[in-house]
């Protein structure tokens, strides 16, 4: 594996700064919301606004690419990022914040959005794993260093101190950024077909592969290993109580759920790149293939844990399984599309990645009381399996019918 081209990796650098402050929020937010003037349900809210808003800001971002290029809206969002990032500091009122949330969920749209294309847009077709992988992975950098660093900047220098600085340290990575060449990676449309795209076998074929990796990546935010992420803590809680003895010490239920999302991070940093090597070098539906079944597996395995070291043996394996499963869907989608249509197709993609990651959550905890959280993970994984599985071998079928009629030609 060699190294990325300099471009994506300052691009994967500015973002992974962006990061910064919503990932602080998450880690800190739920423990210290009484100490801002907010009560319990304002963090739920606050929590899920970017994400909801980004169901009408991921088709938008695509449509700016589109007509303005890349750099402008990318390093618009960097510096507007840096702004919302020092606003939490600024105001404790519920509204302020709220605002704040949705214009970093429309900053983030862009700002995804732009490094996948920048990866793609860079990559050739042995490689588009690997960069994509590299951005996935080095962007946690940013959420890393937001868990670890920050929740101890709060505890020791206070929230609206800790905001602040990174959001100073956005602004910085933004002026930078603006001596840094972005260029534009999607090539002018082509003169449009005089036939109706339907009539087009490989157009028909290219778009119906392309729903099924919508509802593939959909089914897999919603059940997949982000639904772990999400009920890892409670899990903790309902197995093990609010205070663990783990080698002759306490620790509390919150502070080893963090320690272990921290892990987690660290795996997509390590593994993201390695991934998508694995994914361009096997090809990436076999690899979705064998990584999507180890993880239905695995998530039933886990709903059967009540001891702790099988259990985190299991979600490590889940994080693994479920960061490889993502790279190779997001680069199973920058290969069948044509680059000339990239911005808007994976704005599209990202849309639905998100509503899945969206509706796990909610979905999950609305159940829990009645079904227990063992039947919403074995659940999670069988719908995983039983709706991804076939349509992947009607993927790999079509792929395969796609190059036989290129041989044919």
């Amino acid at each position: 594996m060699r190294i990325p081209p300099r471009e994506l990796i300052v691009i994967s650098f500015a973002v992974a700064l962006t990061l910064l402050g919503d990932s602080l929020l998450y880690a800190v937010l739920p423990a210290i919301w009484h100490k801002i003037g907010l009560e319990l349900w304002m963090v739920g809210a606050l929590l899920s606004a970017n994400r909801f808003i980004r169901f009408l800001t991921n088709p938008l971002a695509g449509r700016l690419v589109e007509r303005f290029g890349l750099r402008k809206p990318f390093l618009t969002a960097v510096f507007v990022a840096a702004i919302t990032t020092a606003t939490y500091g600024i105001s404790s009122g519920f509204v302020v914040f709220l605002i704040a949330r949705c214009f970093w969920g429309a900053c983030w749209s862009v700002l995804r959005l732009g490094g996948f294309l920048s990866a793609l847009g860079l990559s050739t077709s042995k490689n588009q794993g690997y960069h994509l992988g590299f951005f996935t992975g080095f962007t946690r950098i940013g959420t890393l260093a937001a868990v670890l660093v920050g929740s101890f900047l709060v505890d020791y220098i206070g929230f609206s101190s800790t905001v602040w600085i990174f959001g100073f340290l956005i602004m910085v990575g933004g002026i930078v950024l603006l001596k840094e060449p972005i260029h534009d990676v999607l090539p002018p449309k082509p003169v449009p077909l005089k036939q109706p795209p339907h009539e087009d076998n490989s157009t028909f074929l290219t778009d119906r592969r392309r729903w099924m990796i919508y509802a593939i990546s959909c089914m897999n935010g919603m059940t997949g290993s982000q639904l772990v992420v999400a009920t890892l803590g409670l899990w903790l809680f309902q197995n093990f109580g609010e205070n663990i003895d783990l080698f002759n010490m306490t620790i509390g239920v919150a502070s080893l759920s963090g320690l272990l999302l921290s892990g987690r991070y660290l795996i997509e940093v390590l593994w993201s790149p390695g991934a998508g090597h694995l994914a361009d070098r096997f090809s990436h539906i076999k690899f979705i293939l064998v990584a999507m079944p180890l993880l239905c597996a695995t998530m039933i395995f886990f709903s059967f844990q009540t001891h702790l070291f099988p259990g985190v043996l299991a979600a490590g394996v889940i994080f693994l399984t479920g960061t490889a499963l993502r790279v190779a869907l997001d680069a199973t989608m920058g290969e069948i599309t044509p680059p000339e249509h990239r911005s808007r197709v994976m704005s599209w993609y990202v849309n639905w990645s998100d509503l899945g990651n969206a509706l796990g959550p909610f979905l999950a905890f609305q159940l829990v009381t009645s079904t227990g959280l063992d039947l919403v993970y074995r659940g999670a994984a069988i719908l995983l399996a039983g709706t991804g599985l076939p349509m992947l071998f009607i993927l790999r079928s079509t792929s395969n019918k796609m190059m036989l009629g290129k041989k044919m030609e």
